[in-house]
């Protein structure tokens, strides 16, 4: 739900930390070409971020299952997992170049 709302690629969004969003927007600086944007928050994601702030455990927005900041590896592992079990096999985690 992160990838779809923001366009924004997987490491990014692995490094997302709680700080950078602060109900309204999230703050994210690309990797690529370091440049620095901001993602206004609206519609389904808003809530999910909302109801995940209340409970956060981590510094990272995106954590395992024990609470720990996801690696790049261990991202992709549960995600070709995840997908295969759901049926979908050909979906990758693919967001490239979006302009919001």
């Amino acid at each position: 739900m992160l990838a779809v709302w923001t366009g924004q690629r997987q490491g990014d969004l692995l490094d997302l930390t709680w700080s950078a969003y602060d109900g309204a927007q999230l703050r994210v600086k690309q990797s690529k070409g370091g440049r620095r944007i901001l993602v206004p928050e609206a519609g389904p994601l808003k809530l999910v971020l909302d109801n995940a702030a209340k409970n956060k455990k981590t510094l990272t927005i995106l954590s395992t299952t024990q609470n720990t900041q996801w690696t790049s590896d261990g991202f992709r592992t549960s995600w070709g997992k995840a997908i295969k079990k759901q049926g979908y096999p050909e979906l990758l985690f693919m967001i490239s170049d979006a302009r919001l």
